[in-house]
């Protein structure tokens, strides 16, 4: 009995859309591989092969029949949800386009969000045995020249086999199918290209969209963020808890402030401003507030003034004095001062450019003066 790839070889014709080229290689045009395929051998698609210097492909059979909605297929300037009538012969000619986890991240000018949510906020969505796709309304995702492309649609489908998983320097690591292409390159003079993602080394450099902008202004609401912290702090008396308890027992006697006060030597009027605190429940030795709000600024109880801006632009700036501080920053609580926090950038004396970089950053963004300490190194 022959063996499939002989029936194969020879239910096949020559080929149109390809070019030969030196030396008997043809280089296929019929999907985005682009294969240069040398004689005697198969293009990624096992069923594309050079003979003789002639590129030949299947030709006289259908290996599958299939109706799909036209937004899965690789072409445009179709209408949206109509179907696409699919045949195709046995081989892979372009691989599979749904080879992410749902939970990973695409930058998009709403910001970042994760395929699993942009297809459950899909209010159309087209439900198939062997798949499914949503259809989100008027969302932009940025593509690997930098731009901004609309969604056309999101397609879920099940799947069950190894996934690869990329880890990028100072990025979230990255999980997808092996034959998922990415662009990278392990030589900085040359420009990425589309490899596997099962055939990335250590020493390949991952290409990053940089050039994006988001819809509108992103601002961190400090006050919402902080709207439930509240600080414990002491409240300092001229009288001990055991003289301000006499003083709501004699004011409820119906004494007067200023007989009070002639007993322990104090001004009636600071008689009548404690017995005011009492009655407020306001005469303990501790308090608890949350933050309060001057102007545009922010500050908790018993924290020096101006405190900081209620609203922070989350800009380039503030991400970049963000990176400081995951690099070199920590807080330190001062002994002396409850619910007093200090934040330090530890640098090196030949990092003094670091320095003054971090101080403008503090000024521009929090609206805060930076203090220089300079200490001795070991």
């Amino acid at each position: 009995m022959a063996a499939l790839s002989e029936v194969l070889e020879r239910q096949t014709a020559e080929g149109e859309i390809c070019e030969k080229l030196e030396g008997n290689w043809v280089q296929c045009f019929a999907c985005g591989h682009e294969c240069r395929i040398p004689d005697g051998a198969l293009g990624v698609c096992k069923v594309r092969f050079n003979r003789g210097g002639k590129l030949y492909v299947p030709w006289g059979y259908v290996g599958g029949v299939q109706c799909d909605p036209v937004e899965k297929k690789p072409f445009f300037h179709a209408r949206p949800g109509a179907l696409a009538f699919s045949f195709g012969m046995l081989g892979c000619d372009l691989h599979c386009a749904y080879c992410f986890t749902g939970d990973t991240v695409v930058v998009t000018d709403r910001g970042p969000i994760a395929f699993g949510d942009l297809f459950g906020s899909a209010a159309r969505k087209d439900l198939r045995p062997d798949a499914e796709s949503a259809f989100p309304d008027g969302v932009r995702a940025i593509t690997a020249t930098g731009q901004m492309r609309e969604i056309r649609g999101v397609f879920r489908h099940r799947y069950t086999g190894r996934l690869s998983v990329i880890h990028p320097y100072y990025l979230p690591p990255l999980r997808c199918t092996p034959d998922h292409r990415v662009y990278a390159t392990s030589d900085t003079a040359t420009p990425p290209a589309r490899l596997r993602a099962d055939a990335l080394t250590s020493n390949h450099y991952l290409a990053i969209p940089r050039t994006y902008g988001f819809s509108s202004a992103q601002v961190i609401d400090v006050a919402e963020e902080l709207a439930t912290e509240r600080v414990t702090y002491r409240v300092p008396w001229g009288l001990s808890a055991l003289l301000r308890l006499g003083i709501q027992e004699a004011s409820a006697r119906g004494e007067m402030s200023r007989q009070i006060g002639r007993t322990l030597a104090k001004n009636a009027s600071y008689i009548r401003h404690v017995r005011s605190k009492l009655a407020r429940g306001r005469g303990g030795d501790f308090r608890s507030r949350g933050f309060q709000i001057e102007g545009d600024r922010l500050r908790f109880p018993k924290e020096h003034r101006p405190g900081i801006r209620a609203v922070v632009r989350l800009d380039e700036d503030m991400a970049r004095l963000l990176g400081f501080y995951c690099a070199e920053g920590s807080v330190v609580p001062s002994s002396g001062r409850p619910n007093s926090r200090a934040i330090n950038f530890s640098f090196s004396h030949a990092e003094q450019e670091h320095v003054e970089e971090v101080c403008r950053l503090l000024h521009d963004c929090l609206g805060i003066d930076g203090h220089r300490v300079r200490r001795s190194t070991t």
